[in-house]
């Protein structure tokens, strides 16, 4: 139960926030719950995800879904991916709330590109069955993220390897999988 009030409070908390009125550092309190605030610019830029630590979860809004990431629309590529590295930088015992589910489509715009990565395979079949059981596949846990994501991969050699861009920039691989996404 006190997960899903997490999911509300923090979605409520979203959709009247902007990094103006709560900034990174800021601590948010709702009853006996507590929630740390992170500018995550980049799908917009004053985008904002929150870390309840104490509870061991995330919700990351539209900045991080489980296997994907959102579109960048005011922001640049570099913010999103700084954005991402902030995220990614938290436990992998941490659950992560994201604010849509889009994983049956992220995992078939992941397999493009890491066709052979054996977390990610694992996933796919998880959320196939999950998704045939009419249930959700969020949320899920950064730790499997970090293994699956490839939005929170490209910094991995064997990413850019994948994608032709061997000696390129982070920023610049997660720019070229966040297009191809965006076509797919």
């Amino acid at each position: 139960m006190k997960i899903a009030a997490i999911f509300i409070i923090a979605a409520v908390l979203t959709l009247g926030a902007t990094a103006s009125a709560e900034m990174s550092g800021d601590v948010v309190k709702i009853g006996d719950l507590l929630a740390r605030v992170l500018e995550t610019p980049g799908h917009t830029l004053d985008h904002i995800s929150y870390v309840f630590d104490a509870d061991k979860a995330l919700f990351a809004a539209d900045t991080l879904f489980s296997i994907g990431c959102g579109r960048v629309f005011e922001g640049t590529y570099p913010m999103m991916w700084d954005s991402l590295l902030k995220l990614r930088a938290l436990p992998d015992d941490f659950k992560l709330f994201c604010g849509h589910e889009y994983t049956a489509s992220n995992v078939k715009f992941a397999l493009t590109v890491e066709s052979d990565n054996p977390v990610l395979k694992a996933r796919a079949e998880q959320v196939t069955r999950l998704r045939a059981e009419n249930k959700p596949t969020v949320p899920t846990l950064l730790g499997e993220e970090k293994k699956a994501n490839v939005f929170l991969r490209a910094d991995e050699p064997s990413v850019a390897a994948k994608l032709h861009m061997k000696g390129a920039s982070a920023a610049d691989i997660f720019g070229e999988l966040r297009e191809r996404k965006n076509k797919s």
